[in-house]
């Protein structure tokens, strides 16, 4: 990725876009890497719900990692952790 910061300017942009619509919360999340894949949700609900917006961010995390994990038993080719 050329522009780390990008996914920032275009949520900041979604933000202001939509700001007559509710907002329930955003996120950006940038890993590091030679080709990060960058995470990121606007919500839009009227109700505001914090509750909300941490479940989402926490599964969106979770599936990260559950992704890394699989490219990394791809990687070593199914052995993963099966050493002798």
């Amino acid at each position: 990725m050329d522009d780390l910061s990008q996914p920032f300017t275009d949520m900041a942009a979604r933000i202001n876009l939509n700001a007559e619509q509710g907002f329930g919360g955003a996120f950006v999340i940038v890993p590091p890497g030679d080709e990060p894949k960058p995470r990121v949700m606007l919500m839009l609900d009227n109700s505001e719900n914090p509750a909300m917006f941490w479940s989402n961010l926490q599964t969106t995390a979770q599936i990260a990692l559950q992704e890394l994990q699989n490219e990394e038993q791809q990687q070593a080719g199914g052995f993963m952790g099966m050493r002798r």
